[in-house]
């Protein structure tokens, strides 16, 4: 049912829509949000690694002292290039590996 139309809106109000954003815009947005994720994570372990030994880092060197390229996995969170040296080198020997993970994580 229509409205006569001395009481239907004008038409300007009639099609006003919210302004639609370009895939351009949109990933232009998506990148800014992504960087500010990475941004927060990347202080947030900066942080971390600043404060003064804690139980967590007590925990970690226990680990270590047990399985060097376990401790290493953690410390770096991912499987990176110094895990797979901390890997080798315990393969090969034990000592080594266990000091040169010692010394990435409290250095």
């Amino acid at each position: 049912m229509r409205l006569p139309l001395s009481k239907q809106l004008p038409l300007k109000l009639q099609q006003k829509k919210p302004p639609q954003l370009t895939k351009r815009e949109i990933r232009k947005k998506k990148r800014q949000e992504h960087r500010a994720k990475r941004k927060a994570i990347l202080t947030a372990i900066k942080d971390w690694r600043k404060a003064d030994i804690s139980e967590n880092a007590l925990l970690l060197i226990i680990i270590t002292i047990l399985l060097p390229p376990l401790g290493m996995l953690l410390f770096e969170g991912a499987l990176t290039t110094r895990v797979l040296i901390s890997l080798l080198l315990t393969v090969l020997f034990y000592l080594p590996g266990l000091i040169y993970t010692l010394i990435v994580i409290l250095g």
